[in-house]
């Protein structure tokens, strides 16, 4: 089981998901690192400066009239855009890697934002994020626009969960189509940031664009379950990370929704009193997991991915049942009755319970 998952059927307590609680989260992180943030922010800023100065961007070759010049200038300037454009990937990734530190709980130095993996994925997945937002662009902004919101949580698949780009992608659209909402808000709020820090004769930029990152990373952690350290958990009942809304009533099920992207993590049934809690399967390897209630079994689902078992929920007077995956058995839970679904060697169960 990977972090950020409860026990089935119990409410998890989580972060709160809201701009003023990533605001607050990043300007605690901001102000007690602040001269490390600023001065990355101060190295890659000179860092492009100089790519623009060493390959002449920017500048044109018209007031030149030799053919020869001129291709040569100009080739020099594309090798320059391509370099530039990788590089600026790479600081993105950086800011990323640092920002997700902080929410780790550690204090990044200069060294640490350097310090990822992955470095392959992280400039595919640049790319093809850049290209897609690009053409979105043309074809009349608003899907551009649109594109660049979904796609916004991708770097960070990629560096935390290392993922490979497409994966990456395909997570970030799926986690925040979930969150759509309260994302969007956290969204505008971080642009407008943005916007007074580039009137504030750019200098508003050392402290909005750390800001940016920090809160973009507490926000992706809140909502893929991951260490938040230093954030205030709310209580949040039926609502499970990953999933939709798992709390039943009465004699109704609770059912938890499928884990939000690939990156594999089940859904919980809720806890309720009638009746099961039916755990759906995650996208990736993470089966589903039955949630706890009184009076039968919880039944989880199988996860996609292969050899995951479904988890089912303790029952009070009763075993739970969990779904086989595709290459092995299923756990059911333990009850005050049998423990079925064990697997043996064969993955099928164990003999004395079939």
């Amino acid at each position: 089981m990977t972090y950020g998952q409860q026990q089935p059927g119990y409410p998890p307590a989580r972060p709160d998901l809201s701009v003023g609680a990533a605001l607050g989260y990043a300007w605690e992180k901001y102000k007690n690192n602040v001269v490390v943030w600023i001065g990355i922010v101060l190295i890659f800023a000179v860092i492009q400066v100089a790519l623009n100065f060493i390959f002449g961007l920017g500048n044109s070759a018209d007031t030149d009239y030799s053919g020869n010049f001129s291709i040569g200038f100009g080739v020099w300037q594309f090798i320059g855009s391509v370099v530039s454009t990788v590089v600026g990937y790479l600081i993105s990734a950086a800011m990323v890697r640092g920002a997700l530190d902080e929410t780790d709980g550690r204090k990044p130095g200069f060294g640490e934002f350097f310090k990822f993996t992955n470095v392959g994925a992280v400039i595919v997945a640049s790319l093809l994020v850049g290209i897609a937002t690009g053409i979105g662009f043309v074809l009349c902004i608003l899907p551009g626009i649109v594109i660049a919101f979904f796609t916004w949580f991708t770097l960070y698949f990629v560096l935390d969960r290392n993922q490979d780009a497409i994966t990456a992608i395909k997570s970030s659209f799926s986690a925040i189509s979930a969150n759509a909402g309260p994302l969007l808000l956290l969204a505008l709020a971080l642009f407008g940031i943005n916007i007074v820090g580039a009137l504030l004769c750019g200098l508003g930029l050392l402290v909005s664009i750390p800001l940016s990152v920090l809160a973009t990373a507490y926000a992706y952690r809140v909502i893929t379950g991951g260490p938040v350290v230093g954030g205030q958990s709310v209580a949040d009942p039926g609502y499970p990370p990953y999933g939709g809304s798992a709390g039943g009533f009465g004699e109704q099920p609770g059912y938890g929704a499928p884990g939000a992207g690939g990156y594999g993590e089940p859904g919980f049934g809720g806890q309720q009193p009638g009746g099961p809690g039916y755990g759906q399967p995650g996208f990736g390897q993470q089966p589903g997991y039955g949630g706890q209630q009184p009076g039968g079994p919880g039944y989880g689902q199988p996860g996609f991915g292969g050899q995951q078992p479904g988890y089912g929920g303790p029952g009070a007077g009763d075993q739970g049942y969990g779904g086989p995956g595709t290459g092995g058995g299923g756990h059911g839970g333990p009850g005050s009755g049998p423990d079925l679904g064990k697997p043996d060697d064969e993955g099928w169960g164990r003999p004395e319970n079939r």
